[in-house]
């Protein structure tokens, strides 16, 4: 329908256009003629005659031509809201062609993207998941802190401040907290994100914290053990 209208006003537009030129030039020839019947005053009615239609031609120039500059102006300065990229808004070939073109905008967009690997800084959680903004080097070595706390709960076992992680472990296997191979695989890992140059993976922070649950669920456990241990030292140094 708008295509339509567009047509039908350029149509119409130089069907006017065309009986104004004609209404011009039919004046000019009869006033021509009624001013070469004149000998006495030929020249000086055709001179009057040139100097006003040159006049004329000039003012209608002048005029068309600001009004067009007029027109474009105002048209540039309206905010463009709407962008005429239908299919009924424009030629079917330009529209294919701007269908396409975006197609391919999105396409090269979508593979430029970085992968969610790609822009995660070594040694921390992936964003948008439960690990995001986690430091896995620094989570791991307060993970001694909570074995701590979980072990002063439970017994009356406090760490030394002069004892090293490997020590502490090593202590609470000798209470019969842990089991050993439990013990020894949270020093190795452990020990392997705290002193390794390369920063600590994701599947390795996994396993570790599991190793870790594992170690705490073993605390608790051994609680009653420990406890009933305590209890027989005591007594029979009692009765000593």
């Amino acid at each position: 329908m708008l295509h339509f209208m567009k047509i039908l006003y350029t149509i119409s537009f130089i069907f006017f256009a065309l009986i104004t030129v004609a209404a011009l030039f039919l004046s000019a020839a009869d006033v021509i003629l009624e001013a070469w019947k004149d000998e006495s005053k030929r020249i000086q009615y055709l001179t009057i005659i040139a100097v006003a239609y040159l006049l004329l031609g000039f003012l209608a120039v002048t005029v068309g031509l600001s009004r067009l500059f007029t027109t474009r102006r105002a048209l540039a300065n309206i905010p463009k809201s709407y962008v005429p990229i239908r299919k009924e808004d424009i030629p079917r070939s330009v529209h294919s062609y701007i269908t396409k073109s975006l197609a391919e905008i999105c396409d090269i967009t979508l593979a430029s993207q970085p992968s969610q690997k790609d822009t995660t800084q070594p040694g921390w959680g992936r964003p948008s998941t439960s690990l995001a903004n986690i430091h896995f080097r620094t989570s791991i070595r307060q993970t001694t802190v909570i074995i701590e706390q979980a072990v002063q709960k439970s017994t009356s076992i406090v760490r030394h401040p002069s004892m090293t992680t490997q020590r502490y472990i090593d202590y609470l296997v000798e209470c019969k907290l842990i089991d050993k191979i439990i013990g020894r695989l949270y020093v190795e890992g452990y020990e392997r994100a705290r002193f390794s140059e390369e920063e600590t993976g994701e599947e390795h922070y996994k396993e570790f914290m599991r190793l870790v649950a594992v170690l705490l669920r073993m605390i608790r456990k051994n609680e009653i053990y420990y406890k009933s241990e305590i209890k027989e030292e005591v007594e029979s140094n009692l009765e000593q």
